[in-house]
């Protein structure tokens, strides 16, 4: 699933463009700063360090926006 956060991985089409699109919110560890970052979509870092794989970052935790379940 981290992968989802560094790599466009596309989505349907219909509701979202790649399922990134889906990430509600990530907690990094950043190795050059030996930190942990905790980050949501809208914030400067989230947009920032989505898709950039030039900086040693560890993805440990990731939620997505889901749909509620449906009845057919």
């Amino acid at each position: 699933m981290g992968t989802l956060y560094f790599v466009p991985v596309h989505g349907s089409g219909s509701h979202v463009s790649t399922l990134g699109d889906t990430i509600e919110a990530v907690l990094l560890y950043d190795e050059e700063s030996e930190k942990f970052i905790l980050s949501r979509r809208g914030d400067t870092t989230f947009r920032d360090s989505m898709y950039d794989t030039s900086r040693n970052r560890l993805l440990l935790r990731l939620t997505l926006r889901v749909k509620p379940k449906s009845v057919y």
